[in-house]
C-alpha cells in the first residue's frame, strides 16, 4: 500500500466504521463505473453528490488516482485492514495476511481436498475483513459452475469477534460478485461471535464439519488477553500448560471441526514448537497422529507491520505416523520436507525439528545445563522507569534522578547497583552499564529481603518517599491495574531474585553471535532483563562461561532456539536448558580455566562434543 494513501487515511478518516465503509465502497464503484440496483448493502453505502462527505470522497479518489491505486481486491482488503483500530489489533490480534501467503495456503488446501467441490464447505474461524474468504469464493467460482449467490449461501462461512469485520467481509464479497456482473441480494453464513465458544452443532443440523478450514488465527499474547477470554480458553485442553496465547486454541477448534476428509491450513505463530505454553498442544498433536505439514519461516518476517515469527501449518484429517517439517528458504516451489515419527517427538521438552542430529548430539553429553548450575531471572519491578536510573549528578548524600525535566534527590543508602545483561553482547565497559535502582527492601531476621514498611521508608528516606509519592498513580497502573491492590504500593511487581548469591554469571537473553557473558562476585549487584547462572563455586561458573561463549554452544542456539529478525536468537529458558555439559576431568577443567584464546577453546570443545568429526 502506497505510503501517501495511508497518510491520507490516517489524517482524514474518522473512526466511524460506517463512514469508512461508505468512502471505500463509493470510491471502488465510481472508479470501476459499476451500477448497483439490487444489492441493498452496497446501495446503502454509496455517497452521492448531495452527501456532506462528498468532498472528502473526491479528495480520496484523487489521492488514489495520483498514486496509481490498482483497485484489486487485495488492495481493498489492505485498505480495510489498515483502518482497524490499534486497540483491536492488540486485543483481538488482527493482522493482514499477504496475498502470496493466502494463495499458497488456499492452493495447498484445494490440492489436498478430494471431495465434491460443489458441496465443499469452507470456513475462516477468525476471518477479519474476509481476505481468505474472498479468495476462496473466487477460486470456487473458477472450479465450478455455481453463481456467487450460490457460493455465498452454500459454501463460504466465517466467524469474527468484531461486528465491523463481518460487515466488511459482506461488503467485499458483494463487490466481488458485482465485479463479475452479479448485482443481487445475497445470503451469508457470517457471524459476529467468539469462535472459542461458538456452538457449531447448534448452528448446523446435521453437522458434519467443514471440508476446508483456513485462516490466520489472532496474534494476542497471554498478557494482553481480557480476563473473560482467559476464562473461555481454559475449556480447551491445548491451553492447559503455561500462559497460552490466543492462537493456540484455534488449532483444536479447527481440528475438531474438520469433516472426515477435511483439510486445515493456517499461517500462525511458530512458538508452539518449543514453548512451555505449547506443551499441551504438542501432546494433543502427538496423541492424534494426524497428517501434519509445517513450513517454518523461523526468523523471516512475513508481516510488514508486526514482528511475528510464523509458520504455515497444514492438517489433513487422516491418520499418519509422521509429521513433515521444513524451513522456508525463499521458495515454495518443490518445497522439501523432513519426516519425523511422532513417537520420537518430545511434547514436554519441545519438538526438535531443525538440525535434529546436531541437537541430539549436544544434548546427549554429560548432564543438562539446568542441572549443572542454577539460573535466575532478573528483578521485575514492572515499572523500571520509576525505579531504575542513571544519576545526572551526585552529592555526598544523594543521587540525583531526573525525570521529565524535574530533579529528585534519592538517598544513596536506599539504592543498589543494577545492570542489564542484554547490554553485554556489545563491547561495552562494565562500569558504563551500571545503573542505580531504588530498593525499598531490607533483610529480615532470616536474612531474606522483605518490603520496608511505609512509616520506616518515610522516616529513614524522606526524599525517596516524596519522589515515590509523585509516581504512585503510575505504580498503581502496573499489572493492568493490579498494582493498586499490592500489599504495599511501592513494592516491586514480582518477588523474584530479591535474594541473590554473590557469584553471578550474566547472560544476555538475545544475541546474534556467541554471547558475551560476564562473571561478577558482588552480593549487592542486581540485574534486570537477561538472566544469570548463580552459585557458590567459582570454578563451575568459570567453566560454564567458557562453554557459553563457544562456537559449539552458538551452533546449538542456531539449531534449537527461537529465531528473531537480523539473525538474532533467544538464549533463555527451554531453548538452552537441555544443552549437555560434559563431565570434564580435572585436567580438562584446568585447561578451560587457563586458556583464553577463543579458537583454542572452540577446537578443544569440538573434539569433546563431536569426537567422530575431530578424528
Amino acid at each position: 500500500m502506497n505510503a501517501y494513501i495511508l497518510s491520507f487515511l490516517k489524517n482524514n478518516i474518522s473512526s466511524d466504521t460506517r463512514f469508512i465503509n461508505r468512502l471505500f465502497v463509493t470510491a471502488v464503484i465510481t472508479r470501476n463505473k459499476w451500477v448497483v440496483k439490487k444489492n441493498s448493502l452496497l446501495s446503502s453505502l454509496i455517497i452521492d453528490k448531495a452527501h456532506p462527505d462528498y468532498q472528502v470522497l473526491t479528495q480520496f479518489i484523487d489521492v488514489l488516482e495520483r498514486y496509481n491505486f490498482q483497485y484489486t481486491f487485495d488492495d481493498l482488503i489492505s485498505l480495510f485492514e489498515f483502518v482497524v483500530s490499534p486497540h483491536d489489533k492488540i486485543v483481538n490480534g488482527a493482522v493482514y495476511t499477504p496475498q502470496y501467503i493466502r494463495d499458497y495456503i488456499e492452493d495447498y488446501c484445494w490440492s489436498v481436498y478430494k471431495g465434491n467441490i460443489d458441496v465443499c464447505r469452507i470456513i475462516d474461524l477468525s476471518c477479519g475483513c474476509g481476505g481468505f474468504l474472498v479468495d476462496m469464493a473466487r477460486k470456487m467460482k473458477e472450479r465450478s459452475n455455481k453463481t456467487y449467490k450460490q457460493i455465498f449461501s452454500e459454501n463460504i462461512y466465517g466467524i469474527d469477534v468484531q461486528g465491523y469485520a463481518i460487515e466488511r467481509t459482506k461488503i467485499l464479497l458483494s463487490l466481488l460478485a458485482l465485479s463479475m456482473g452479479e448485482d443481487d441480494e445475497f445470503s451469508y453464513n457470517l457471524w459476529s461471535a467468539n469462535t472459542l465458544n461458538f456452538n457449531f452443532q447448534e448452528k448446523f443440523r446435521p453437522y458434519h464439519g467443514f471440508d476446508i478450514i483456513i485462516g490466520n488465527p489472532p496474534y494476542v499474547c497471554s498478557r494482553n488477553l481480557p480476563q473473560e477470554t482467559k476464562e473461555i480458553i481454559k475449556k480447551w485442553s491445548v491451553c492447559s500448560t503455561g500462559h497460552p496465547d490466543l492462537y493456540i486454541p484455534f488449532f483444536q477448534v479447527a481440528i475438531e471441526n474438520l469433516s472426515s476428509n477435511g483439510v486445515m491450513g493456517y499461517i500462525t505463530m511458530n512458538s508452539f514448537l518449543k514453548s512451555v505454553n505449547g506443551r499441551a498442544l504438542r501432546e494433543y498433536f502427538n496423541t492424534l497422529h494426524k497428517s501434519i505439514h509445517i513450513i517454518d519461516f523461523r526468523g523471516r518476517q512475513i508481516f510488514q507491520s508486526k514482528n511475528t515469527y510464523t509458520c504455515l501449518f497444514f492438517v489433513e484429517n487422516k491418520k499418519s505416523d509422521y509429521l513433515y517439517y521444513g524451513v522456508y528458504d525463499g521458495l515454495f516451489e518443490n518445497f522439501k520436507y523432513n519426516r519425523f515419527e511422532y513417537r520420537g517427538l518430545d511434547s514436554k521438552k519441545g519438538w526438535d525439528l531443525n538440525e535434529t542430529t546436531k541437537i541430539h548430539q549436544l544434548e546427549s553429553i554429560g548432564k543438562p545445563i539446568r542441572k549443572f548450575a542454577q539460573s535466575r531471572h532478573g528483578l521485575a519491578t514492572l515499572c523500571n522507569k520509576v525505579y531504575i536510573f542513571a544519576p545526572v549528578r551526585t552529592t555526598k548524600r544523594f543521587y540525583i534522578l531526573r525525570q521529565n525535566g524535574v530533579d529528585y534527590p534519592i538517598e544513596k543508602t536506599i539504592c543498589m547497583d543494577i545492570v542489564n545483561p542484554n547490554k553485554f553482547n556489545s563491547e561495552v565497559v562494565f562500569a558504563d552499564v551500571i545503573r542505580k535502582i531504588i530498593f525499598p527492601y531490607e533483610k529480615n531476621y532470616e536474612g531474606k529481603m522483605t518490603i520496608m514498611p511505609e512509616h520506616k521508608l518515610q522516616e529513614l528516606y524522606p526524599y525517596t518517599y516524596r519522589y515515590l509519592l509523585t509516581q504512585k498513580l503510575q505504580l498503581a497502573a502496573r499489572d493492568k491495574g493490579k498494582g493498586k491492590n499490592y500489599d504495599i504500593w511501592y513494592q516491586f511487581g514480582r518477588t523474584q531474585s530479591l535474594n541473590l548469591p554473590s557469584l553471578k554469571l550474566f547472560v544476555p537473553k538475545i544475541a546474534n553471535r556467541a554471547p558475551r557473558c560476564i562473571l561478577i562476585d558482588n552480593p549487592n549487584l542486581y540485574f534486570y532483563n537477561g538472566f544469570a547462572f548463580v552459585g557458590e563455586n567459582v570454578e563451575t561458573l568459570c567453566v560454564l562461561q567458557k562453554i557459553l561463549e563457544s562456537s559449539i554452544f552458538w551452533e546449538y542456539i542456531v539449531a534449537n532456539s527461537k529465531p528473531y529478525s537480523s539473525d538474532y536468537y533467544s538464549i533463555s529458558g527451554s531453548y538452552i536448558y537441555n544443552f549437555g555439559i560434559h563431565n570434564f576431568s580435572t585436567e580438562e577443567k584446568q585447561y578451560l580455566l587457563t586458556e583464553n584464546r577463543k579458537e583454542k577453546i572452540d577446537s578443544f570443545l569440538r573434539r569433546i562434543y563431536f569426537p567422530e568429526k575431530a578424528e
